[in-house]
């Protein structure tokens, strides 16, 4: 897939993304964290439902081999959870975001609660630790990427695109990856 984009470089893409931040400032650190982990379910959903609803692997069940069944029954266990803690962060970042009809009653009030007391606030040690993490998605995008024969430019790229789109439409806020 081959787009065209205005970005060249990482701070002209995180320019781009900064344009498009549609949550409370002060909610930045929780959203996005949490936002990570739902997307991070939706890559695992991708790559997984093909492998956890075909026949073929229906026949694993058939299967003598103890070892491979029970590999596959805790791997489908582990994304069937993935995905079930996904939906729900999702759920809460979208609350975070102020969307109306998104709003869980008193979760404004249990961050009000966490800021109030500090701990929603990094240290420098917590910071360099998050920082640090946060390489390890950008590893896996890169790799992921290079996986299925792109780059990194592309996908920013096609995220430019998609966004892009979203804003036109109004819909930078919503569900669903069409919309």
């Amino acid at each position: 897939m081959s787009l065209s984009s205005n970005i060249n470089s990482f701070s002209e893409y995180t320019e781009f993304v900064k344009s498009k931040m549609r949550y409370p400032e002060k909610h930045a650190l929780v959203y996005t964290t949490l936002g990570l982990v739902g997307e991070m379910a939706e890559i695992l959903d991708v790559v997984f439902n093909k492998v956890l609803t075909s026949d073929e692997t229906l026949e694993l069940t058939d299967c003598q081999l103890f070892k491979e069944v029970e590999l596959h029954r805790q791997l489908t266990y582990c994304v069937e959870q993935m995905m079930t803690a996904g939906n729900a962060l999702q759920r809460i970042s979208k609350g975070l975001r102020g969307d109306p009809d998104k709003q869980i009653p008193g979760l404004e009030e249990l961050f009000e609660f966490y800021r109030s007391k500090g701990l929603l606030k990094l240290d420098d040690e917590q910071t360099q630790k998050y920082l640090k993490e946060l390489g390890d998605p950008l590893y896996f995008i890169t790799a992921g990427a290079e996986a299925v024969g792109s780059n990194v430019r592309e996908v920013a790229a096609i995220n430019e695109s998609k966004l892009t789109g979203r804003e036109l439409r109004g819909t930078l806020k919503g569900d669903g990856d069409d919309r």
